[in-house]
């Protein structure tokens, strides 16, 4: 009986989940109204209610989810293979792109892109920690590499996002990675004239 209200609940859930990506890629994070998501989900009031206290909690819970799939939080992926973390990451946000480019964007929840530039600031921290490690006397202070290189990225997926992802998942971590180990001005190319 456990086991079928379980797949019962994860059902509800994926149902609530997928409705809100839909509505928030279609309206805007602010016209989607709960009753929207209940009649999208083919669920009661009561039902969204059971699991989330409004709709800013539900985008709170989504967004933290999509972050445990990233694999800048799996420690051991990174030191056997930092390029293919990259390549994971570039994946991961193509396959929720809809979702990552209206809530980067004006439509969607205010505080987003902050939170998510969190999230790369405390897995870019990981990552560079064996770097960082490897090079005690560098002249930069970690705290400023950390965070130029967080928003150096997130600008980067904004643009990937805004521009319908001109570059594959690979192509992207190369350029990223380029950017990162020699900076912007190393992949310019002289003015034609």
């Amino acid at each position: 009986m456990t086991q079928i209200k379980d797949r019962r609940t994860r059902r509800t859930l994926n149902a609530i989940r997928d409705a809100f990506i839909q509505l928030v890629t279609e309206k805007g994070f602010d016209k989607v109204a709960i009753r929207d998501l209940c009649n999208a989900a083919n669920i009661n009031r009561a039902t969204f209610y059971r699991y989330y206290t409004d709709k800013y909690d539900l985008a709170e819970r989504l967004t933290d989810l999509l972050f445990i799939d990233l694999p800048y939080n799996k420690p051991e992926e990174i030191k056997q293979d930092p390029f293919g973390v990259v390549i994971q990451m570039f994946e991961h946000i193509a396959e929720y792109a809809d979702f990552y480019l209206v809530m980067l964007g004006a439509k969607g929840i205010p505080g987003f892109e902050r939170k998510v530039r969190a999230e790369v600031e405390k897995s870019t921290s990981a990552f560079l920690a064996e770097m960082i490690a490897a090079s005690p006397n560098a002249p930069i202070p970690s705290e400023i590499a950390i965070r130029y290189m967080a928003a150096a990225q997130t600008g980067f997926v904004e643009w990937w996002l805004a521009n319908g992802q001109p570059l594959t998942p690979r192509q992207a971590a190369e350029y990223l990675v380029q950017l990162h180990q020699h900076g912007a001005m190393w992949g310019l190319s002289e003015p034609q004239p």
